[in-house]
């Protein structure tokens, strides 16, 4: 029963198998002395290896937990004194600022990807260990724990495939033919089997779907933790594809589901939210004496025992590690367009999480400089996700409400959630028409979203085929320095800026794909390459 080692050798071959290395048999057939061996109808050891931490972590973001994603995006912009102080050296970090400039390739092509090794490859090798273990140890007698083992890593692994699919392919296009070759399908948990071909968009999402259809009687409606995929989370997955190919009907139905399902669970609606007019700092004294302390004070909820730092508390829907580093006066402020979006009079979350604050202050060259007073972003007091929360499920809905024609619905969704985030008396929102209430939702999905993830590059990416509306962007232009610097999005353009490309260290072991190696040049300069300051 070679494959029972399934368990203990997981860690060790994760970089083989994303290379496709065949020639590891003898090392397979050694058992490694101090570590039990699963035996048969030991289910329950797989279903522990559900709850590895590397399953969930690094989902698209770097070594240092930075997502370069939140630099392509629109989200925020770089000072004349970050350049100087934080990016005119070069460093490890070039790819975040590589990826703000458009400069493509964002990674050195020859180094690692940690969003392929570290991310979507090594988690989908623990969910396809634990698919392949639990079908050689399963019994007659651990067959329904069985069943729901290999749902939950399925549903897992689906939603790497198509997460994965989402940001090294163009968007799937209903009227295109999806037919470029992104990612490799690796369903195989022996570091020893032949690596799989790419499979273009059209398959991937063939696949994830039929994947998730047939498991999707066996998934528990109630799970014992949120890092794990339960029925709630399958239909938001379920719908959020459904979203993506444009399949408006479809996407409604399962978010419908996923909506009223949490709301039974929870005792109602309500339960499924934070109300911001509870929240305090955590000493409010301290702060009326100096606002500044908002940048590192905690703040304190009343309404569950877990509190906003937790990562079980009562928003979270699909726990996933998120991107969050380079917020506040270092890299990176968020842009005065983002900042807009919140009402400074009323959105509870310019209070808590967006606020002015000493900027970036430094020495270079002998020569002090200081950006002033700046607003910064502490989205960070609240632990954030990289795969759902309830106000995105809720959000997500109301989208597929607004394109199914329910207009109405849609605003009611929008209204419920901002009674939440904003103080108590304020007046709902009543604006009419389509484009007007799917700009709200828009911007309140970048409210609410981790705005230093990955999310937001890829709501860019999926709204650029809404060519003509308000919020559909194909280009995307900003200044940086003394210079300005465009990314082509998608949509009506081939998006070359919103999809990586596959890294050089993998095609080195997989020349059976085809796919061209990058020979662009890279450099961790590009800032005083570039002369992006005066005088530099």
């Amino acid at each position: 029963m070679k494959k029972i080692l399934y368990i203990i050798t997981v860690a060790a071959f994760v970089a083989f198998a994303a290379f496709g290395f065949t020639s590891c048999e003898r090392w397979l057939d050694e058992p490694p002395s101090g570590h039990t061996i699963p035996v048969e109808g030991d289910v329950e050891a797989f279903n522990r290896l559900l709850n590895n931490l590397q399953s969930i972590d690094f989902i698209f973001m770097d070594n240092n937990r930075i997502s370069p994603l939140a630099f392509l995006s629109d989200y925020g912009y770089i000072s004349d004194i970050q350049l100087r102080l934080d990016w005119l050296a070069g460093g490890a970090a070039a790819r975040h600022i590589r990826a703000h400039l458009f400069m493509m390739p964002y990674e050195n092509p020859n180094l690692i990807d940690y969003f392929w090794n570290w991310g979507f490859f090594r988690g989908n090798s623990f969910f396809n260990v634990v698919i392949d273990g639990v079908n050689d140890v399963r019994t007659p007698e651990t067959e329904e724990l069985a069943k729901t083992v290999i749902a939950q890593a399925t549903v897992a692994r689906a939603w790497n495939f198509f997460n994965a699919a989402l940001i090294y392919g163009p968007a799937f296009n209903p009227n295109g033919d999806n037919s470029t070759r992104i990612i490799p399908l690796r369903t195989q948990s022996s570091p020893t089997a032949p690596m799989v071909d790419l499979s273009t968009t059209q398959e991937v999402f063939d696949f994830v779907l039929a994947e998730i259809y047939e498991v999707l009687p066996d998934m528990p409606a109630n799970i014992a933790t949120n890092a794990r995929f339960g029925r709630v989370s399958t239909y938001t997955l379920l719908g959020e594809i459904h979203l993506w190919k444009r399949e408006w009907a479809t996407a409604l139905y399962y978010f419908d589901n996923a909506v009223e399902l949490a709301a039974q669970q929870r005792g109602g609606m309500q339960n499924l939210f934070y109300d911001m007019n509870l929240w305090e700092w955590a000493i409010p004294a301290q702060i009326e004496a100096n606002p500044d302390l908002r940048l590192n004070m905690a703040v304190n909820q009343p309404q569950t025992a877990y509190q906003l730092n937790d990562t079980r508390h009562r928003e979270i829907l699909l726990f996933r590690n998120a991107a969050g580093g380079g917020a506040g006066p270092t890299m990176m402020y968020p842009s005065n367009e983002f900042i807009a979006l919140f009402d400074s009079t009323t959105d509870l979350r310019r209070e808590f999480f967006f606020f002015e604050n000493p900027g970036r202050v430094g020495t270079h060259e002998g020569v002090a400089f200081n950006d002033g007073r700046r607003m910064v972003n502490r989205q960070a007091k609240k632990v954030r996700t990289a795969g759902y929360c309830f106000p995105e499920l809720l959000l997500m809905r109301a989208e597929a409400r607004a394109r199914t024609g329910d207009l109405g619905g849609a605003l009611d969704d929008l209204n419920f959630l901002r009674q939440f985030r904003h103080i108590t008396g304020t007046p709902p929102l009543s604006i009419l028409g389509f484009d007007d209430i799917m700009q709200e939702i828009i911007n309140e999905r970048r409210r609410e979203l981790n705005a230093l993830g990955h999310k937001r590059a890829l709501d860019m990416k999926r709204l650029a085929l809404d060519v003509g509306r308000p919020w559909s962007m194909q280009t995307f232009t900003r200044r940086v320095g003394n210079q300005y610097f465009t990314g082509n999005i998608g949509g009506t353009n081939d998006g070359e800026h919103f999809t990586l490309r596959i890294s050089n260290t993998i095609l080195l072991h997989n020349p059976q794909w085809n796919y061209p190696k990058d020979t662009r040049p890279w450099s961790n300069m590009v800032v005083r390459e570039l002369g992006l300051i005066d005088n530099i």
